[in-house]
């Protein structure tokens, strides 16, 4: 079940860094983590969907803030409502017009996830970039340069660390007794990566989770030393629950920024601006508690192969 409260001390949590004990698994998942995310692809069927574009001259005001951070003109981007069968409200996704990820692809990673783990993002924004990151911040996903679907997971596993389990915490799940005593159990963490902070290693491990899930009996085949993990990606698996299933509709939402013109000036949205787009939720959801999400997030980056090799920080 999903518990929509959490608590100010989120906000600080993201910015404290304290490289984990654990050393990366030996050996590394061959290929990095994007062999993983390819099994995803083959074995995990995104629902139906269908794409409806914002009228001409609107971007949620989230996104247009995140195109003024990356410094990118709002007039570039495109924003559509992505309405999967499995939830009433649709995900509105941007789209930079030289972004490296094109909106099919966007479409296809973020669906191949469980719309209970999917429903703990807010918007998700595709920027080009000469090189190849990603973060969460806000509840948004922002994807840089060319990003496969493990990405998508795992930053859609900072949602999932966020608002998916008991908000009685205080804190993220990966800080509290239930993820360190699995963490204690184990010899190891997914990669180099996963040894930056327990956020990063949960996130991580989320990926591990939803592949194993999605193509079961297989990660032993490619991975001799799973066993030196198996207590965090199961814990995650057990701790979903039913919310890692792919059957269902989406339980809860966060409320979706508000509407407002691409352009700065009076002219251009007199001249510009379409009828402006309804983004209230629909349906029978709960809405998510976001007072308290964080406000710095660590900007993620992948290698050639897809693994997670370094972060920087980036806040509102």
């Amino acid at each position: 079940m999903f518990i929509f409260k959490l608590c100010a001390l989120f906000s600080l949590i993201f910015a404290v860094w304290a490289k984990l004990d654990h050393p990366a698994i030996n050996p590394p998942f061959p290929g990095g983590m994007s062999a993983l995310g390819q099994g995803l692809l083959d074995h995990a069927s995104p629902p139906p969907s269908r794409s409806e574009p914002w009228p001409q001259g609107w971007i949620p005001q989230d996104v247009k803030d995140r195109a003024v951070a990356e410094n990118l003109s709002a007039t570039d981007i495109e924003t559509t409502n992505v309405y999967y069968a499995d939830c009433d409200t649709p995900w509105i996704i941007s789209r930079h017009k030289n972004a490296a990820l094109n909106f099919a692809q966007m479409v296809q990673y973020f669906g191949i996830i469980p719309v209970r783990m999917r429903q703990t993002v807010r918007h998700i924004l595709a920027v080009p970039d000469n090189g190849t990151s990603a973060y969460y911040l806000a509840g948004n996903i922002v994807l840089k340069g060319t990003v496969g679907p493990t990405a998508v997971v795992h930053e859609t596993g900072h949602g999932v660390d966020s608002l998916a389990f008991d908000a009685s915490l205080g804190k993220p799940f990966s800080s509290g007794k239930t993820w360190l005593d699995a963490y204690n159990a184990d010899t190891a963490v997914p990669g180099d990566y996963a040894q930056t902070n327990q956020q990063e290693n949960f996130a991580e491990n989320t990926v591990v989770a939803l592949f194993d899930y999605t193509w079961p009996s297989q990660l032993p085949k490619i991975q001799p030393s799973w066993k030196t993990i198996q207590h965090q990606y199961t814990t995650i698996q057990q701790q979903l629950g039913e919310n890692i299933h792919r059957d269902g509709k989406c339980t809860a939402r966060l409320p979706n920024s508000q509407s407002v013109p691409i352009g700065n000036s009076r002219k251009t949205r007199r001249e510009t601006l379409g009828s402006r787009p309804d983004v209230s939720l629909k349906g029978n959801v709960s809405v998510f508690d976001t007072s308290f999400l964080p406000t710095t997030a660590s900007v993620a980056s992948f290698d050639a192969y897809g693994e997670l090799v370094g972060t920087t920080s980036v806040s509102l």
